[in-house]
C-alpha cells in the first residue's frame, strides 16, 4: 500500500512569535486555571483601568529559565529574559512602569517560538503559597564605540528574576489567539 504524504514547510525559529506583556500582580483580580491551564484573566477595575502592558517595541527575543534542586523542600531560580534589538525612547516609557513594580510583584505572559503562551509570576490557589511574582530586574545595556558594533551594540536586556515553587503556566489556545492573532484580549491594552 503507499499512502500519500503531504510535505509540510513550517519555518519554526525562536523570534516567529515571541512576545511579552506585564501586569503588576496587583492589577489582577483572578485567573481561572482548569487542569494548571489558564483559562481566564479577570484585570482589577479602576482609573486608570489596569491592564497587561504589550511591550512590542524592538522585542527581539523572550525566554524562559529555569534552575532547581529538590531536597526538603523546591524552589528555582527563574529568570524571564527579554532582548531588545535598541534601546528607544518608546520602550524606556513601555518598561518605566514596570522597573519600579518588581517591589511588589510583576507577571508575565509570553508567547513563545511555537506560538504558545504562558504565564508567570501568579499560580492557582493550591499553590499560591509556593509562588512567587517576578521581584528583581536587571537592565543590560551597551550603545557600542562605533557605527560598525552591530552585533551586540545598541542592544537592550532586561531580566525579571525570582525564587520560587511554581513555573510558568500555559494558556489556553484561545487566549493565545486572541494576543496573537485577533488582539482582542480585553486584559491587554493594546497600541493605538
Amino acid at each position: 500500500m503507499i499512502s500519500n504524504y503531504i510535505k509540510q514547510c513550517n519555518k519554526i525559529v525562536a523570534g516567529n512569535y515571541d512576545k511579552l506583556f506585564l501586569a503588576k500582580i496587583n492589577d489582577i483580580a483572578s485567573v481561572t486555571f482548569a487542569d494548571n491551564v489558564v483559562s481566564a484573566i479577570t484585570m482589577e477595575t479602576g482609573s486608570p483601568d489596569p491592564k497587561f502592558a504589550y511591550i512590542e517595541t524592538d522585542l527581539d527575543t523572550v525566554s524562559f529559565t529555569s534552575n532547581g534542586t529538590a531536597e526538603r523542600g523546591y524552589f528555582s531560580e527563574q529568570n524571564l529574559i527579554a532582548k531588545f534589538s535598541e534601546k528607544t525612547t518608546a520602550l524606556e516609557t513601555a518598561l518605566e512602569d514596570f522597573l519600579d513594580a518588581v517591589t511588589c510583584g510583576v507577571v508575565a505572559i509570553r508567547i513563545d517560538g511555537q506560538g504558545r503562551g504562558w504565564i508567570s509570576g501568579i499560580a492557582p490557589l493550591d499553590k499560591i503559597a509556593k509562588n512567587r511574582p517576578w521581584m528583581s530586574v536587571v537592565e543590560e545595556f551597551a550603545s557600542g564605540e562605533s557605527i560598525e558594533d552591530t552585533e551586540e551594540g545598541n542592544r537592550y536586556t532586561i531580566t525579571f528574576s525570582r525564587k520560587s515553587a511554581t513555573r510558568e503556566y500555559e494558556l489556553k489556545e484561545d487566549l493565545v489567539e486572541s494576543l496573537i492573532q485577533t488582539k482582542d484580549a480585553d486584559f491587554v491594552e493594546w497600541p493605538a
